[in-house]
C-alpha cells in the first residue's frame, strides 16, 4: 500500500514538473517565434475599423512599379514637452504608415528620412524653405509635423499632416508619389452645362447667391493633379464645350458632367472618340439641383419672359441607346453606410 502511495506521489510530482516545464517551454517558443518574425518578416496587425494603417491595393501596385528612387522627408519635432500632447501618438501612427511604404516599395526605391526641426537649427530652416506649417508648441516654440516627397528634381509637400485627415493620409501620400514620379500627365477633356470651372454666377441667381462662382472642389483637385503648371505647350485640362465638333486625338479621357443641352455634333464627336479607343466618364442627372437654381423666376406684373436657364435633366438618350446603356431617371442608388454630413457650400457642391 505504501509503495502505491509513493508511486502516486511520484506521478503527481512528475505531472507538476512536466506542466511547469511545458509552460516554460511554451513561453520560450513564443518569445523565439516573435523574435524570428519581428526580425525577418516585418509585420503589423491592423485592428482599426477602417484599416487606416493597411496599404490599399492601389498603393501596393503603385509601389511595385516604382523604378526611380523617392525620398520621403518626415519633419516631426522630437521635443515632447513642446509638441502638443494630442499629436504625439498620432506621429507614431504616421511613422508606422511611412515604414509600410518603405517596406512595400519595389527594390527599396523609397527612403524615409526623419528630420527633427528643432528651434534655430538647419533642420528648421529646411522646414521653412519647404513651406511647412508651424504648429504652436507648449513651450512657446514652433513645432512641425509635415512631409516632403522628392524624386529627382520634383517635390510635393504636405505642409501639415492633420489628424483629422488620418483616414485620407494614405491617399495624400500616394498622390504625392504620383505627382513626383509621373512622366506625362493625361489629357482630360470636360463637357458640362454647369459652371464647374467657376466664373460668372447663374443667369438668374436666387436671393442670397453671390455673383461669382468658385471652381467646384473636384475641378480644383483635377487642376492640382493634372494641370498644376500649364505652359506654352498647352493645358492638360481642357474645356471642350457643349458644341465640340471633334475630340482631339491626344485626349485620354472625357468627363461628361450633366451635359444638358449638348449638341448633336458633340454627341457624334463623343461617339467617334469612343470608337477610336477613347474613354468617357459620364455623370448624368435626371434632376440637377444646381441647374434648377439657374431657372428664371416667374415675371411679375406682366414683365417680359426671361431666357431659360440650364436644363435640369441630362439623360443623353440617343447616345446611351447606341452604347447599350440604360438610364433609370426615377431611381437613386446610394450606400447609407458611407453617408457623410456635409456643411453648406456656396455654388461648388462637389
Amino acid at each position: 500500500m505504501s509503495s502505491e502511495n509513493e508511486n502516486l506521489a511520484k506521478s503527481k510530482s512528475l505531472v507538476w514538473l512536466y506542466s511547469g516545464i511545458g509552460v516554460v517551454l511554451s513561453f520560450v517558443i513564443l518569445v523565439v517565434l516573435n523574435l524570428i518574425i519581428s526580425t525577418s518578416i516585418p509585420m503589423k496587425l491592423d485592428l482599426t475599423e477602417d484599416k487606416v494603417h493597411t496599404l490599399s491595393k492601389g498603393t501596393k501596385d503603385l509601389l511595385s512599379e516604382l523604378d526611380t528612387p523617392v525620398v520621403m522627408s518626415f519633419f516631426v519635432s522630437k521635443d515632447k514637452d513642446n509638441m502638443p500632447p494630442e499629436l504625439i501618438p498620432f506621429t507614431k501612427r504616421v511613422e508606422s504608415l511611412l515604414k509600410q511604404y518603405e517596406r512595400g516599395a519595389n527594390k527599396k526605391s523609397i527612403e524615409i528620412e526623419r528630420i527633427d526641426p528643432s528651434p534655430d537649427s538647419e533642420a528648421e530652416d529646411r522646414a521653412k524653405l519647404n513651406n511647412l506649417q508651424e504648429i504652436p508648441g507648449r513651450m512657446n516654440e514652433p513645432a512641425y509635423l509635415g512631409l516632403t516627397v522628392t524624386c529627382l528634381d520634383r517635390k510635393s509637400t504636405i505642409p501639415f499632416i492633420h489628424p483629422q485627415r488620418e483616414q485620407m493620409l494614405e491617399y495624400d501620400i500616394s498622390r504625392a508619389i504620383v505627382e513626383v514620379t509621373r512622366e506625362n500627365s493625361p489629357k482630360v477633356g470636360i463637357i458640362s452645362a454647369l459652371p464647374v470651372q467657376g466664373g460668372p454666377a447663374a443667369p438668374f441667381p436666387q436671393p442670397g447667391q453671390g455673383q461669382q462662382n468658385r471652381p467646384w472642389q473636384f475641378y480644383t483637385q483635377l487642376k492640382r493633379d493634372y494641370d498644376p503648371d500649364p505652359t506654352e505647350f498647352g493645358s492638360n485640362l481642357i474645356d471642350l464645350g457643349m458644341d465640340v465638333e471633334e475630340i482631339p486625338e491626344d485626349m485620354d479621357v472625357v468627363l461628361l458632367i450633366h451635359p444638358a443641352g449638348i449638341s448633336d455634333q458633340a454627341q457624334f464627336a463623343l461617339d467617334q472618340f469612343l470608337l477610336s479607343g477613347g474613354q468617357v466618364i459620364a455623370f448624368l442627372d435626371s434632376f440637377s439641383a444646381v441647374a434648377a437654381q439657374s431657372q428664371p423666376q416667374r415675371p411679375q406684373f406682366g414683365g417680359a419672359p426671361q431666357a431659360p436657364g440650364i436644363p435640369t435633366s441630362s439623360n443623353m438618350s440617343k447616345l446611351l441607346s447606341a452604347w447599350g446603356v440604360s438610364f433609370e431617371s426615377n431611381q437613386v442608388l446610394a450606400d447609407r453606410a458611407y453617408e457623410t454630413a456635409q456643411s453648406q457650400t456656396s455654388s461648388n457642391p462637389a
